[in-house]
C-alpha cells in the first residue's frame, strides 16, 4: 500500500486527478440540481446587479444580502461572469462551485506536503476534504459561494506565504500572497483569521531558517495593516451591523453552546451520518443546564489529554490544532449568530475551512495508532491502510447520498424539518419551495404553522397570503396583505404582489359582470377595487353605475363623494355627502366622516355659514357615538 501511495503522491498531477476523480463521483450529482428558493432565487434569479457589468461599482459599495452586515462583493461578481458566460443555467454555477472544492482540496495537499514533508499524510488530508460528507453543504449552496471562493483565496494566500517564507524569498510570491487575501477578504469575512494563522506559521516552521526576506516577525505586518484598511472601507460603506449580547452572562451561555456544538461537529467528522441543512441547536439558558457542564467537562479532559500528550504533537499538529479554533473564531457566538428564535446557527458549512485542521489532526491521530498497532502486531499495516481505504470509500457514499437530496430542494428542506421541526426558517423556504412546484396546498400549511408561532411577521404573511391567491382564494390573500402594518424591507414586494391581486379580483369582477348586469354589488365591489390602484376615475364609473340600480345604498354614496373629493370635483363632493347625511339611516362613523369632509370643503370654500353648521353636526355626532 505505500508503495502505492508513493506512485501516487511522486507527481502532483496525479494528485489532482484523483481528487477530480472523487469530487466529481461525490458532489458531481449536484450539476442536476436548479436554482433553489431559499436564496438562489434572491441573490441570483432575481438579482439585477449580476446581470450588468455597470452594476460593478454598486456591488463594491454596497452589503451583499442588503442587511448591512456582510461586505462579499467578490460573490457577485462570480456570480455576474457565470451569468454574463451561461446566462441563468444553474449547472455552470453549480460546476463553479466544485471546481472551488477540487482546487482548494489541491491546496490543501500542497499547504500539507510543505508543511509535513509529507506527501502521504497530505495525500489523505486532501483526500479527506474533498470527499467529507460535512462539506456537502458548502459544494451544493449555490448562494453560499463565499464560503467556497474565500477558502480557496484563503488557501492561496497561505500557500503562497508559505512558499515565500521556506522555498523562494521572492516577492513576487509575496505579492500573490497579499493579493490573494485581499480576494479571500472581499469574499467572505472570516479571512480575517488569516494573519493569525501567519503569526502562528512564523512561530512553529520558520525559526531557524536562513531568512532572506528580513525579519520573520514582520512578514505578517502587510496582512495586519490589510485588515485595518477593509475595517476602514466598511466603516465608510456603512456595513457595520453587528447583533450584541445583553448582557456578560449571555456571552459566556453563547459561547458555551458553540462549545457544545463543537462536539456536535467532532462526532459529524467521524460518523457524518445525520447530516442537514441549516442545523440549529438552543442556545443554553441557565448555567444551572446539565448539558453545559457536560460540554465544560469534555473540554477540560481534553485539554488534559492535550497537555499530557503534548511531546507527541508533531509542531504541524499544533499548528493544525490551532488552525481549526482559529477559524472558528468568527462563529464562536461571542456575537450571536441565530438561525431562529432562540436557537445557534450550527450549520455544516462553518467547519468547511476550519476542517481542515480537523482532518489534519485525524489523520495524524490515525497514523500513530497504525504504527502502534504494527508496533505491537495488533495488525498488518496493509490490512490497516485498506480499512483507512473503505472509511474514504464510506465517506465519499455518504456525500454522494447527501447530495440526492441537495438536487431536491423540496427533499433537502424536508430531511431538515424531520431533525429540527420547530426551525422556523427552513419551513418557510419549505413553503416556498412547495409553492414553486404548485403545490399550494402544502404550502399554505406551512406558513400557516409558522403564523401561530410568528403571528406579526410580515414575510410569513406575505408568503401565506401568495400562496392563498395562487390557489384563487384572492379574497383571502388580500386580507391578510391589509393587515401587515409594518413591511419593512418588504415594503416593495407586498405593494407589487397587493397590486397583481387587486388586478385580478378586478378580472374576475368584470368577467362576473357580463353574466350579471344589473347586480349594484358587483359594481360597488368593481369600484373599491379599482380605488385601491388609484384608478379612481375608472372607480367613479363604476359606483354611479351601482347608484343607478340602488340609488340610496349607503356605502356607495360614501365611496363616491370620497372619489370626488379625492379628484378635487368639490361640488359633486358636496352634491353626494350632503345626499347621503340626509337620509334617514342609523348614524355611524361614516355620517361623521362625511360631516368632517363637507365642514373642512366648505372651509376651504370660505362659506362660514356651512362649514359652522357641519362642525356641529360633527362635534353632536361625535357624542352621540360615543355613548
Amino acid at each position: 500500500m505505500k508503495k502505492i501511495l508513493i506512485s501516487l503522491t511522486d507527481k502532483r498531477w496525479k494528485v489532482f486527478l484523483i481528487y477530480l476523480f472523487l469530487v466529481w463521483v461525490a458532489h458531481g450529482i449536484n450539476l442536476r440540481s436548479q436554482f433553489k428558493a431559499l436564496d438562489d432565487k434572491y441573490s441570483i434569479v432575481k438579482n439585477e446587479d449580476i446581470k450588468t457589468f455597470s452594476s460593478i461599482p454598486k456591488i463594491f459599495s454596497r452589503s451583499f444580502f442588503g442587511e448591512g452586515a456582510y461586505y462579499r462583493p467578490l460573490v457577485n461578481v462570480s456570480f455576474m461572469l457565470e451569468y454574463k458566460l451561461f446566462g441563468l443555467k444553474a449547472k455552470y454555477f453549480q460546476l463553479t462551485n466544485l471546481l472551488l472544492h477540487l482546487f482548494s482540496a489541491y491546496f490543501v495537499f500542497l499547504i500539507i506536503a510543505n508543511l509535513t514533508r509529507n506527501k502521504i499524510m497530505a495525500f489523505w488530508v486532501g483526500l479527506i476534504f474533498s470527499v467529507h460528507p460535512i462539506h456537502w453543504e458548502a459544494v451544493a449552496n449555490i448562494s453560499g459561494r463565499a464560503i467556497v471562493l474565500n477558502t480557496l483565496f484563503f488557501l492561496m494566500s497561505f500557500w503562497f506565504y508559505i512558499y515565500y517564507a521556506r522555498e523562494k524569498s521572492k516577492w513576487f510570491y509575496y505579492v500573490i500572497s497579499v493579493l490573494a487575501f485581499v480576494l479571500s477578504l472581499l469574499s467572505k469575512e472570516t479571512a480575517v483569521t488569516l494573519p493569525i494563522i501567519l503569526c502562528f506559521f512564523e512561530l512553529y516552521f520558520t525559526k531557524g531558517l536562513k531568512q532572506e526576506s528580513g525579519p520573520r516577525y514582520l512578514r505578517p505586518v502587510t496582512f495586519f495593516i490589510l485588515l485595518a484598511v477593509y475595517a476602514i472601507i466598511r466603516r465608510q460603506l456603512n456595513i457595520t451591523n453587528i447583533v450584541y449580547w445583553d448582557n456578560l452572562s449571555q456571552v459566556v451561555l453563547g459561547v458555551m453552546t458553540f462549545a457544545r456544538g463543537c462536539i456536535t461537529y467532532l462526532r459529524l467528522v467521524i460518523f457524518p451520518v445525520d447530516l442537514y441543512f441549516d442545523r440549529a441547536i438552543a442556545f443554553f439558558s441557565s448555567f444551572r443546564d446539565i448539558e453545559l457542564w457536560f460540554t465544560v467537562t469534555f473540554f477540560i479532559w481534553l485539554g488534559i489529554l492535550l497537555f499530557k500528550y503534548r511531546e507527541l504533537l508533531k509542531p504541524s499538529t499544533k499548528f493544525f490544532l490551532l488552525w481549526t479554533i482559529i477559524t472558528l473564531a468568527p462563529v464562536f457566538q461571542v456575537f450571536p449568530i441565530s438561525a431562529y428564535q432562540n436557537h445557534a446557527s450550527l450549520a455544516e458549512h462553518f467547519v468547511y475551512l476550519p476542517s481542515i485542521g480537523i482532518f489534519s489532526a485525524l489523520v495524524f491521530g490515525i497514523t500513530i495508532l497504525i504504527d502502534k498497532a504494527i508496533e505491537y502486531k495488533l495488525a498488518q499495516k496493509g490490512l490497516l491502510y485498506f480499512a483507512l481505504t473503505l472509511y474514504c470509500l464510506s465517506l465519499v457514499i455518504i456525500s454522494f447520498s447527501q447530495n440526492l437530496y441537495g438536487i431536491s430542494e423540496i427533499a433537502m428542506l424536508k430531511r431538515s424539518l424531520e431533525f429540527d421541526p420547530d426551525n422556523s426558517r427552513i419551513r418557510i423556504s419549505y413553503g416556498l419551495a412547495l409553492a414553486e412546484a404548485n403545490l399550494f396546498r402544502e404550502a399554505e400549511d406551512e406558513f400557516r404553522r409558522v403564523l401561530k408561532e410568528y403571528p406579526n411577521d410580515p414575510k410569513v404573511k406575505i408568503n401565506l397570503a401568495k400562496t392563498l391567491t395562487d390557489q384563487g382564494k384572492l379574497f383571502e390573500g388580500v386580507a391578510i396583505y391589509e393587515e401587515i402594518v409594518d413591511p419593512g424591507r418588504l415594503t416593495v414586494l407586498l405593494n407589487e404582489n397587493l397590486k397583481l391581486t387587486y388586478e385580478a379580483i378586478i378580472r374576475r369582477y368584470k368577467d362576473r359582470l357580463k353574466d350579471d348586469l344589473d347586480n349594484p354589488q358587483l359594481y360597488y365591489s368593481l369600484g373599491v377595487f379599482l380605488s385601491k390602484l388609484g384608478r379612481v376615475d375608472e372607480a367613479v364609473v363604476e359606483y354611479e353605475k351601482a347608484l343607478v340600480i340602488n340609488p340610496y345604498d349607503k356605502n356607495t354614496i360614501f365611496n363616491l363623494a370620497s372619489c370626488y373629493d379625492y379628484l378635487g370635483n368639490k361640488e359633486m363632493a358636496i352634491k353626494y355627502f350632503e345626499q347621503m347625511v340626509s337620509y334617514k339611516y342609523e348614524k355611524d362613523k361614516y355620517d361623521l366622516i362625511a360631516y368632517q369632509k363637507l365642514a373642512e370643503i366648505f372651509t376651504k370654500l370660505k362659506d362660514e355659514k356651512k362649514k359652522e353648521f357641519y362642525n356641529q353636526k360633527v362635534q353632536e355626532l361625535a357624542t352621540i357615538l360615543e355613548k
